[in-house]
């Protein structure tokens, strides 16, 4: 049967399937004997080419200027109705039949298929069926709510503990009354049951009313460490104060000052020192300054725009470290704070190893925060096993009173060219120089607490998950943890080990956030268990302690990736990426996946976090030193470029053999497509070096990997273990054996 015996008549007549029976094509089926339910009556033209229109522009004409369409009948007080076959007119509402939802072609299709050979009844029911699970083409389509606003989880969640802390007065008015800093704790509980949110919505109200660099006003902690919480009298009931964590170690490496050595038998450990001239100030107006090794000189006597001081240490700078060490006990030495300093020799091969009685050397320096004087170096640990390439303090309870004989200032984790990790004690300076009767650097023959090695692989990296727990990165691809006893000098096995790629591990970083329970909650008391590493592979890895064997990839990359971190207050890691740019990744799969931070023109060497405010600092092969801020977490405007600081930057004259440091920077701004670009198109016409300039003719936004290494800065560190007066401490340092250090200061912007 064909087609057409399907189609109504022009008179008007109603619609009806044909019947298998083999009959003529005159022989129809009755509607009324299909008892199939038909959907209710609507109102108004039944005009398929209304229909698929949108609701806001149906009934228009076609061309500019018409009318609206009126229909044919309308007027005479019928109603039309366009049917498949023609038009019918009737005199009341009319019936749609459930058939009548389907075009010519549509009812051809179904005579032509297999449909054919059911049942004339059941052929119905399925169209009806159709057309009631079918949205009309007059429906409205679904979309998620405009709500005008942006979603509270993309901010910042600020420190994890059930509290917060903030300053009372600015970090440098106490010290310069001598007086301890005034803390004010704010417990959860005022917050209300919603603490999640009332926090976001905190952080994002706070970040518009500072630009990059953040105001004492908006720091807040404290950061979270298991050791803290489960007693004592701290900020509140059941939590201790980081500072007044006790390990167990007060009578672990005291006695130093018998182990005093000559200055001239020391200088071996240390290497052969270099000279560096040094160019300070604005660009108009430099001030050139000489430094030898351990020398030092301030900032503001070149440069107006900065406070700080610059130092030699003697050699290309690797490991760098604040010293965590309470408050009340700096005010009894004249507000000093302390900085370990470690250099390599030039010719160093990155995973180069040495033998095991290679002479290397730790310096120890104290920097003023308050008065007149200027950085020196206190103390030299000369140690074997060769230099270290990395150094961290342990995070609390390693310091002693100083009302004990040979105090020690704490214990601090080496990462040496002989592959193994030793801890050594570090006697405070001046109880030292007392006991020894000593003037000027005090050089110490050191022997490890304790030292933990892997026999078939050399450790790369390291950084602290608890008071005694350390994670460590191996050239063999693998993470290990440890259980860290220095009362204990045989070496401990790893409580973990864990393989998490094909190349060595460049960087490790500690992601400290309690675990939760079954209901959801943070259990304090429990250990940290996310690391976020890096290898030289180019992949970024997320490993859940839990569950090692579910490392999660949150990145791959084509070339060796350098630099990870993680800031504790964004709950969230940080990256550099094949662009070179200091990116977030997104963990809680509510907002963008990644959010870019700031730009470099070369490899990113580290990045620094702190547990108390949300400036980010990197560090890179480009000599920049640059600050961004994670205040707004993953929040951007609509077509809002990135927003950065370049604190200063570094430069080298290869003939003179001179060093510029420039820091009178604006804040700059670029858009993300700008800042991601290696260059712009090439100019034809162009025969020098300008032929690989964007097309706006900026050379400093070239980007790339052949930065000589003389203007390499490889390290940046905030100033966590002091608390929240020292948080805005910053120190960096590099190739050249230049170490910064400088206190961040901002203003608060009026409401």
């Amino acid at each position: 049967m064909s087609s057409e015996a399907a189609s109504p008549g022009s008179d008007g007549s109603d619609f009806r399937l044909p019947s298998d029976d083999g009959g003529d094509s005159d022989d129809y089926m009755d509607d009324s004997a299909m008892q199939v339910d038909e959907p209710p009556s609507e109102d108004g033209s039944y005009d398929d080419e209304d229909d698929f229109k949108p609701a806001s522009r149906r009934g228009r004409g076609r061309g500019r200027g018409r009318g609206a369409r009126t229909p044919r009948g309308r007027g005479t007080g019928t109603r039309v109705a366009r049917k498949n076959g023609g038009v019918a007119f009737t005199t009341g509402t009319p019936k749609r039949a459930p058939s009548e939802a389907f075009g010519p072609s549509t009812i051809a299709a179904v005579a032509e298929s297999d449909l054919m050979g059911m049942p004339p009844a059941y052929r119905e029911y399925l169209l009806s069926s159709s057309v009631v699970v079918v949205k009309g083409p007059d429906w409205k389509k679904e979309y998620y709510p405009n709500t005008g606003g942006t979603r509270v989880p993309i901010f910042p969640l600020g420190p994890v503990t059930p509290f917060t802390t903030h300053l009372k007065n600015p970090p440098n008015l106490p010290r310069l009354e001598g007086r301890l800093t005034e803390i004010e704790v704010t417990p959860d509980e005022e917050r209300g049951s919603s603490r999640t949110e009332a926090r976001r919505l905190a952080s994002r109200n706070k970040a518009k009313r500072f630009g990059l660099l953040e105001p004492w006003q908006v720091w807040e902690g404290e950061g979270w460490w298991p050791e803290m919480a489960g007693g004592g009298d701290g900020p509140m009931e059941g939590w201790t104060w980081r500072s007044d964590v006790r390990l167990g170690l007060d009578n672990v490496g005291r006695g130093l000052s018998q182990n005093v050595v000559p200055s001239l038998h020391g200088e071996t450990f240390l290497g052969k020192g270099k000279e560096v001239t040094l160019n300070l100030g604005r660009h108009d107006a430099l001030k050139r300054v000489v430094l030898t090794t351990f020398m030092s000189a301030p900032i503001d006597n070149a440069s107006e725009a900065s406070t700080g001081f610059v130092f030699n240490a003697g050699g290309p700078v690797w490991g760098l470290d604040w010293c965590p060490y309470p408050e009340r006990l700096t005010a009894q030495r004249g507000w000093t704070l302390h900085l370990a300093v470690s250099t390599l020799p030039d010719d160093t091969p990155i995973g180069g190893r040495c033998a095991p009685g290679t002479p290397g050397a730790i310096q120890i320096w104290s920097v003023p925060s308050a008065g007149d004087a200027t950085p020196r170096c206190e103390i030299v640990l000369c140690i074997e096993g060769g230099p270290a390439s990395d150094l961290k303090w342990m995070p609390m309870g390693g310091w002693d009173e100083l009302d004990v004989s040979s105090p020690k200032l704490g214990i601090v984790a080496a990462v040496q060219l002989d592959g193994t990790v030793s801890f050594y004690s570090v006697p405070e300076p001046q109880a030292l120089r007392t006991e020894a009767r000593a003037d000027g650097q005090v050089y110490i023959r050191a022997a490890p607490l304790l030292k933990i090695s892997i026999p078939d692989a050399s450790v790369t990296c390291i950084d602290w998950l608890g008071g005694t727990r350390l994670v460590t990165g191996l050239s063999n691809g693998a993470i290990a943890v440890w259980e860290v006893d220095v009362t204990n000098p045989e070496p401990p096995l790893p409580s973990s080990l864990t393989t998490i790629g094909l190349g060595p591990v460049r960087s490790v970083a500690a992601g400290r956030v309690p675990p939760t329970t079954a209901d959801g909650q943070y259990d304090y008391t429990g250990d940290s268990v996310y690391v976020v590493s890096a290898t030289w592979e180019g992949t970024i890895s997320l490993t859940d302690l839990r569950d090692p064997a579910g490392t999660m990839e949150i990145n791959r990359s084509r070339l060796p990736v350098m630099a990870v971190a993680w800031t504790s207050q964004g709950v969230t890691p940080l990256y550099a990426d094949v662009d070179y740019m200091i990116t977030a990744s997104q963990l809680r799969n509510d907002g963008p996946s990644t959010h870019l931070l700031a730009p470099h023109r070369g490899p990113v060497w580290s990045i620094a976090t702190s547990d108390y405010h949300t400036m980010i600092a990197s560090a890179a092969s480009d000599g920049a030193l640059i600050i961004s801020t994670f205040s707004l977490g993953f929040y951007r405007r609509k077509l809002a470029g990135l927003l950065y600081y370049r604190l200063y930057e570094l430069d080298y004259d290869e003939v003179s053999g001179e060093y510029r440091m420039v820091d009178d920077f604006k804040p700059e701004t670029s858009g993300i497509e700008e800042a991601i670009k290696h260059a712009g198109k090439k100019k034809s016409s162009a025969k020098d070096a300008q032929m690989w300039a964007p097309e706006k003719g900026d050379v400093q936004t070239i980007k790339t990997a052949a930065w000589s290494r003389n203007v390499s800065l490889h390290r940046t560190v905030w100033h966590t273990g002091g608390g929240l007066g020292s948080a805005g401490w910053l120190a960096s340092g590099g190739y050249s054996g230049i170490v910064r250090v400088e206190a961040m200061t901002a203003r608060l912007l009026k409401q």
